[in-house]
């Protein structure tokens, strides 16, 4: 018989040899792979370059959990979330009312700043909110801390960068410059402009922060997208329970040490005021305000790390907490997307254009005149009410 011929085997198509495409974490690898590159130099100390690595794999490794939650984002399909009952009690339904209109004037989940400066109320609020004497503006922040939903990541991680994230400046820098000025133009005859119970109340808003930090663990993460589990899905585990409380790792990302970084600076800066006082104890006040004071700017001054997480973008990606605000029933919720907020809008200006009709409407069947209605966009007539559409139909009165 004929012997078996072997054939080369024939060349397949160009592609089946096409690379597949490479993953996110292999992007975000090379990337920071290139930005670790980029910022060190072989003639570099070997410490300086661990550190640079170092901090461009922890920056990354933020940045790959924003992106993984992304992604995956786009594979669920969206819950449905359920709007809590109003509280039975008439007192405290009084009491929901009035944190529900506060929390939204000043933090709406549906209006953009622009939206909030042409409201007055919103002005009111944060009129109070920086009025620096009587010891407003303190008392202001304390109560926040128990107007908003303490059970949420985001408005706990807000609630610490309110204060922390422009201590360092206002605190610390324009207190050293006040407090040179004083210098330079009294020579410390006038006392300094700090009284024992503005110490009080500053100390009261540092515990404040404190507990802010503590509650973190034990939060929640209302920010995010609710969805629907995939087969494959496991709900997020609990580091453990404490007094019954579910107890989660990695509440407020890299925020949460920093607790121990504040505490130090508070001792240090409290060390300093106490050898101050036993060192002028017997003199008169103005030395005694003047202990207090440069006391407090220190502590301002070192707290200067905080302001990273002021940066819009950088500190939600270090902190991984998305933005949170307040319905009309001052429920927490997560804040709009900008697709969102065009359709709020709409909403609202639908709303109030039927409301403008019907004050009119109102007005012509008393007043028996001829008013014209508005026209309303199209689409939105069939939303009118029905006593609006008869009484556009009907004639007026002769």
């Amino acid at each position: 018989s004929a012997p078996h011929r072997t054939h080369p085997p024939s060349p397949q198509p160009h592609c089946a040899f096409r690379p597949r495409p490479p993953s996110v974490v292999q992007v975000l690898d090379a990337v920071s792979g290139a930005i670790t590159t980029a910022i060190t130099d072989p003639d570099m100390p070997q410490v300086l370059k661990f550190a640079a690595a170092r901090a461009v794999d922890v920056v990354m490794t933020d940045v790959e959990l924003e992106v993984r939650e992304a992604v995956m984002g786009l594979l669920r399909r969206r819950a449905v979330e359920e709007e809590p009952p109003p509280p039975s009690n008439p007192c405290l339904r009084g009491l929901a009312a009035a944190r529900a209109w506060v929390l939204y004037t000043l933090y709406p989940h549906d209006k953009t700043i622009w939206v909030q400066i042409k409201d007055p109320a919103f002005w009111l609020l944060k009129a109070v909110s920086v009025f620096p004497l009587y010891g407003v503006q303190p008392i202001f922040f304390i109560v926040t801390l128990l107007l908003i939903d303490r059970t949420d990541e985001y408005q706990l991680v807000f609630y610490i960068l309110l204060f922390k994230g422009s201590q360092f400046i206002s605190v610390g820098l324009i207190g050293t410059l006040v407090g040179s000025a004083l210098y330079f133009a009294n020579s410390c005859a006038a006392p300094f402009p700090v009284q024992p119970f503005d110490t009080v109340l500053f100390v009261a808003q540092i515990l404040c922060v404190w507990l802010a930090f503590l509650l973190l663990p034990y939060s929640q993460e209302k920010g995010r997208v609710k969805y629907k589990p995939l087969p494959g899905d496991t709900p997020e585990e609990e580091a453990g329970t404490i007094c019954g409380m579910p107890y989660y790792r990695g509440r407020g990302g890299r925020l949460r040490p920093f607790l121990v970084h504040d505490l130090f600076v508070f001792c240090v800066a409290l060390g300093c005021g106490l050898a101050g006082l036993f060192l002028v104890a017997g003199t008169d006040a103005v030395r005694f305000s003047e202990i207090l004071y440069w006391s407090r700017t220190l502590y301002g001054l070192l707290s200067y790390p905080f302001t990273v997480f002021a940066l819009p973008v950088v500190g939600m990606v270090l902190t991984h907490s998305q933005p949170t605000a307040y319905n009309e029933h001052g429920r927490c919720v997560r804040v709009l997307s900008p697709p969102e907020l065009d359709r709020a809008r709409k909403e609202r200006r639908t709303e109030e254009e039927k409301k403008r009709d019907a004050r009119e409407l109102a007005q012509r069947s008393r007043g028996g005149g001829t008013t014209s209605l508005r026209v309303a966009p199209a689409g939105t007539q069939a939303a009118m009410p029905a006593v609006v559409q008869v009484e556009a139909q009907r004639p007026a009165a002769s």
